[in-house]
């Protein structure tokens, strides 16, 4: 069940999302919860078909008016997943530095259903035990 706290926060970014037909990768987090959401603007090929995410591709040239917009549509998708991608290992590589600094002046905790990162190593200038 999502924090009770994130979901009207995200509901309010889909809206203004949608009102400004962009596309956008948002994650939101509380000291229990993570709540993310991929949202597509309407020039990309993809369209959310229900409330859990489901995506379905329009790639049938009866989806456009001709091959030029359809090969626009692919094109725009294509950017903006490689761009969400981009951004996406950027960020998870930005974000495990920030736990390993964390985790090398204090124990670091957490549970995931992913790999756990390796042992903290001691704090710096502190004898092992």
């Amino acid at each position: 069940m999502p924090d009770p706290k994130l979901q009207p926060i995200m509901d309010e970014i889909k809206a203004v999302l949608v009102k400004h037909d962009i596309s956008a990768m948002i994650v939101l987090g509380s000291d229990t919860h993570v709540l993310h959401v991929e949202h597509f603007d309407t020039k990309t090929c993809l369209m959310k078909v229900n409330e859990r995410g489901l995506l379905r591709f329009l790639l049938e040239k009866s989806d456009y008016p001709d091959a030029a917009a359809l090969s626009r549509a692919v094109e725009h998708t294509a950017a903006v997943i490689a761009g969400f991608m981009d951004s996406s290992r950027d960020r998870a590589d930005d974000l495990e530095r920030m736990l390993r600094i964390i985790g090398q002046y204090f124990v670091v905790r957490h549970f995931t259903i992913r790999e756990a990162l390796p042992p903290n190593p001691p704090p710096p200038n502190t004898p092992a035990n």
